[in-house]
């Protein structure tokens, strides 16, 4: 390093040693500038409305808190050996899931806003009666209702919803209705897909049920004309009794019962309209089937496919981040003013000096 450079170097670190001094000198004006800025941005705060939170812990739900759609889906799971559609519906984890996306959907937030009566009294209170200004200010109200993560190590199955409000009682019973809304709006469209799961399989029984009456009358058909056959080579034969210690091997006319036995169970067979006696197949459809037309729709009773580690709390000294933000900059912004007023001043009084 050349001597000019150095000497450049050291008027440099002077200059930077004799800037603090000023600071530290005129420290009084900085923090009262500071001091004023924190005043300035709680004065702004106190005139705005204060934002309000409320927030409760959602957590993978327990045995309890989904036992109506298990005990359901137990009913109506007449094929044990078949379970894998209705497993897809009532599986704990995908339903958790899924409960937790809808709870954090924008659009799901937009239609309880839309019909929630704190957020209807409260456009109509500040004159927003306009498509434009209430399609707006639900959109900025719906980034209020937050879904986050608990912990991102500790416990994967735990979510905080918050959701913050002008008022500290409007931000509990939102939380609360956002909540009861989102549940029964998962509720029924997994008790709905339960019910046509249920109807799939009745469609399908009253299919089977058609094809083996079907089966059967044409069964019974081949069975009067086989009768009839044996019946009239009988009578040609003259056998009118049963014979004894005679069979035809592979035949399906059975002549040897003679024609009064064939003449009877021709007329048996014929009489006959509770096909099931031909056919077991046919009571067991049946039953099955009558058995899901007594089943009515799942018994929920408060069931979800989520559980409350705690109930909603409310936080009533909590101020929201946008307002400590505001307090940050206020200060920040006033420190450096009040640094450019020390240099200032500094400035001039050495030129005064001089």
């Amino acid at each position: 390093m050349s001597s000019d450079e150095l000497s450049i170097y050291h008027e440099n670190q002077l200059n930077i040693i004799n800037v603090f001094k000023v600071f530290w000198a005129k420290k009084i004006i900085i923090i009262s500038s500071m001091i004023f800025g924190i005043i300035l941005a709680l004065i702004i705060i106190n005139n705005s409305k204060q934002w309000w939170e409320s927030s409760a812990e959602i957590t993978h739900p327990q045995y309890s808190n989904y036992s109506g759609f298990i005990n359901y889906a137990d009913k109506i799971n007449i094929d044990k050996a078949v379970v894998e559609n209705l497993n897809r519906i009532t599986n704990i984890n995908n339903n958790y899931t899924s409960f937790i996306n809808l709870l954090s959907s924008k659009s799901n937030k937009l239609a309880f806003l839309q019909k929630n009566k704190i957020i209807l009294d409260y456009l109509n209170e500040n004159n927003i009666d306009s498509e434009d200004k209430i399609t707006k200010k639900l959109n900025t109200l719906s980034d209020d209702i937050i879904v986050k993560k608990k912990s991102l190590i500790l416990n994967e199955h735990s979510y905080t919803i918050v959701v913050q409000a002008d008022d500290l009682d409007n931000s509990y019973s939102l939380l609360n209705d956002y909540i009861d809304f989102t549940t029964k709006i998962y509720n029924d469209a997994v008790s709905l897909s339960l019910i046509k799961y249920k109807e799939t399989e009745l469609i399908n029984l009253q299919q089977q049920l058609r094809y083996n009456i079907s089966y059967t009358k044409n069964i019974q058909k081949v069975k009067i004309q086989n009768t009839q056959l044996a019946l009239n080579i009988a009578e040609k034969a003259g056998i009118n009794e049963p014979l004894s210690n005679y069979y035809e091997k592979g035949s399906t006319f059975n002549v040897a019962l003679g024609s009064k036995a064939l003449k009877a169970e021709n007329k048996a067979i014929a009489s006959i309209t509770d096909l099931s006696v031909l056919n077991g197949s046919i009571t067991q459809l049946n039953s099955k089937i009558k058995y899901l037309e007594n089943i009515d729709g799942p018994v929920l009773n408060g069931n979800s496919f989520f559980s409350f580690i705690q109930t909603a709390y409310k936080n009533p000294d909590h101020i929201s981040t946008s307002n400590k933000v505001i307090v940050l900059v206020f200060a920040l912004l006033f420190i450096c003013i009040g640094m450019v007023i020390s240099l200032a001043l500094n400035i001039f009084s050495t030129r005064k000096t001089v």
